[in-house]
């Protein structure tokens, strides 16, 4: 069961001007534009979103206006993740209640666990819902990795139909796909190894840079899968510096600064993170302003 091939947007959460409150109008317009420019899925309440500085009736009320707003138009997956196995249970059955179409689960971190703790975690989640679970690995966050045993183990169970792998590492990467895991899908999360996991038969991405560009993240993928890696790497190569330049600090600060930019949102963060700085954020405007130019 894969909920989507291609591109997914992991969207930043829109937040008015002092910061206190979630936006709505603004992410109506925002979720309306990601479906107009192709996006296949859309990731609620992720890393991206700033979940972690959000209360969960935010984090509730945000991913029930994104399922009313999509209309089913697109799947929704909502980032239920935590390092406190009875708040990821209640998260995640509040998805399901909700009508999700599936749920993104980050490993827990800062106390971390076991293998065998690990595999307990996601147990405990499915023994209380039964809504399709995508296994999220980002160790440069957590401080810990989901093992490729692990995986294996985890991927017997018909509930958890895939994995967001964001280590970065492409040897682990590498060895996911040579166990050749039947029916379960493989998203990279990770913009920058976009095309060589897409070679390697990835089926899609959940990307930060997508916010930005969805289309041009959806057409890496389509002539991608048609064997056309060389219209693929044009495309890759143009988008470079802004890539670059967006992930010039700590993920959403640039995705934020870029839509602002672009005059889509405001770009407000709430703390600890704050603005992208002044040198950057010009880096940026360059970079963008240049990458318009050719693309």
């Amino acid at each position: 069961m894969k909920i989507f091939s291609g591109s997914a947007t992991a969207i930043v959460t829109p937040f008015t001007a002092d910061g206190k409150a979630v936006d709505f109008e603004a992410l109506t317009r925002f979720i309306e534009f990601q479906i107009t420019e192709g996006t296949q899925a859309l990731i609620i309440n992720g890393t991206t979103a700033e979940a972690a500085t959000m209360s969960l009736e935010e984090d509730t009320r945000v991913l029930e206006h994104a399922i009313q707003i999509t209309a089913g138009r697109i799947p929704i997956i909502a980032g239920t993740g935590s390092n406190n196995t009875v708040h990821a249970v209640t998260e995640t059955k509040i998805a399901q209640d909700l009508g999700a179409d599936a749920v993104l689960i980050v490993t827990p971190y800062y106390n971390k666990t076991t293998q065998a703790g690990l595999i307990a975690h996601y147990e405990a989640i499915m023994a209380e819902t039964d809504i399709p679970i995508i296994l999220y690995n980002v160790p440069g966050r957590t401080g810990m990795s989901i093992e490729i045993d692990t995986v294996i183990k985890l991927s017997s169970y018909p509930q958890i139909i895939g994995i967001k792998d964001a280590t970065g590492d492409m040897s682990y990467t590498m060895e996911l796909f040579a166990r050749q895991i039947a029916d379960f899908a493989i998203y990279t999360g990770n913009d920058d190894l976009y095309i060589p996991f897409l070679s390697m038969g990835g089926d899609g991405i959940i990307s930060v840079i997508s916010n930005i560009y969805p289309k041009v993240m959806q057409t890496i993928f389509e002539v991608t899968t048609k064997g056309d890696f060389a219209q693929a790497a044009m495309i890759a190569n143009r988008l470079h510096p802004v890539l670059q330049a967006l992930y010039a600090e700590v993920n959403p600060v640039g995705a934020k600064a870029a839509l602002a930019l672009m005059g889509v949102q405001n770009g407000i963060l709430r703390l600890p993170l704050i603005p992208m700085s002044a040198e950057k954020n010009a880096k940026l405007a360059a970079a963008i302003t240049a990458y318009d130019k050719i693309r």
